[in-house]
């Protein structure tokens, strides 16, 4: 009898340890957060107590009934250089649609399906790869992920796991994953507006060779406003703080 209790009760709990994953078409993402914007923010390195200038992130986002397009260009500052990346993808589900990447390394095009087929050009060895990747089971683009993080339903102590795609010949390929660690209230201190109540939400990825590393995004409680990003990465630390002017 003592063994049966044990097992009945192992049976019980099991639902509430597992990890929740996210895939495309799940009714727990808050699309109602989803709206047309545009907003900046600037990139630092940290080095001791200094805090210097790289660049910036533009992100746009626009809808319609069908599709959510976002576009993020990244600006750096010592080399004027530029890197575009959009995604496309379907609504209301989220499925990936498209992909493109452009920057002064290498060219990159995505278009998914039941095989994902597309080119990636390296710029600087000037060979092209023609792509065609069948893949299995549901997933959602790397290049949006992080804004599916403010999404998610935001409470203390929730975890997730993303299965994304990702092309990227000098780490993993096909199917990866984001984990979602912790969710924790917070406030932050803006500029212009005063005290903001935000949810604080530290992911890992396997995007890259370190997978080490881990980002903690601010977001506002009220709307999902992208406030700051902390990031950790072979052991450099970054940040970003959005524009408010």
């Amino acid at each position: 009898m003592r063994i049966l209790f044990f097992l009945v009760l192992s049976v019980c709990l099991q639902p509430s340890l597992a990890q929740n994953v996210i895939i495309p078409g799940d009714k727990s993402l808050q699309q109602s957060f989803i709206k047309p914007q545009r907003y900046e923010m600037d990139w630092y390195m940290l080095r001791d107590t200094s805090k210097i200038p790289i660049g910036s992130v533009l992100t746009e986002i626009k809808k319609s009934d069908k599709e959510l397009l976002l576009i993020t260009q990244v600006n750096m500052n010592r080399t004027n250089a530029s890197w575009i990346d959009s995604s496309i993808a379907s609504l209301p589900g989220l499925a990936p649609v498209y992909h493109s990447s452009y920057n002064m390394q290498r060219d990159m095009v995505l278009r998914f399906g039941k095989i994902v087929t597309g080119y990636y050009y390296d710029k600087l060895k000037k060979t092209m790869t023609e792509l065609s990747d069948t893949t299995t089971g549901y997933y959602f683009d790397s290049n949006l992920y992080p804004y599916l993080l403010s999404l998610v339903p935001m409470k203390e102590g929730f975890t997730a796991e993303f299965p994304i795609f990702d092309h990227n010949p000098a780490g993993k390929k096909g199917i990866i994953r984001a984990y979602i660690r912790s969710v924790s209230a917070g406030e932050y201190l803006t500029k212009r507006s005063g005290v903001r109540k935000v949810w604080k939400v530290m992911v890992q990825d396997e995007l890259g060779s370190d997978q080490q590393g881990s980002s903690t995004y601010y977001f506002d409680q009220q709307d999902r406003r992208l406030w700051k990003q902390e990031i950790q990465a072979g052991g450099r630390m970054m940040l970003m703080l959005a524009r408010e002017d």
